[in-house]
């Protein structure tokens, strides 16, 4: 097997002109991630990078629990998943909200609560 590097640096022109570099790195399921530096130079980059993988923050994502992220979700004024819906001039009625909410709450909250997003799958 061949050895990863925990990170790799490049430069990324952005709208405005300005040049920044960026690290990719893998996380726990090895997927690539994207994060910048906020370097402008490589030396600058490369000291930020090592001073993350000493404390082993390369990765800024927290796993969420599924609890955390269904906090919102089916409540009327502030789910984003409505206000989605709403934004596009589609209708979503408080009482289909409700009845969703309830079955989040009593049918999936039960069994999900304390399992990251990550390892819910189909």
């Amino acid at each position: 097997m061949r050895y990863k590097a925990p990170f790799q640096l490049f430069k990324k022109q952005l709208s405005s002109g300005s040049k920044v570099y960026y690290y990719t790195t893998y996380d726990n399921l090895n997927r690539r991630k994207q994060f910048t530096t906020g370097c402008k130079t490589k030396s600058e980059a490369l000291k930020y990078c090592l001073g993350l993988f000493k404390k082993d923050e390369l990765i800024r994502e927290q796993s969420r629990m599924f609890s955390k992220y269904t906090e919102n979700w089916f409540i009327y004024d502030s789910c984003p998943y409505i206000k989605k819906i709403l934004a596009r001039g589609k209708n979503y009625s408080q009482s289909s909200a409700i009845l969703k909410r309830s079955r989040l709450v009593n049918k999936m909250l039960p069994y999900f609560k304390n399992i990251k997003m990550e390892d819910i799958s189909l």
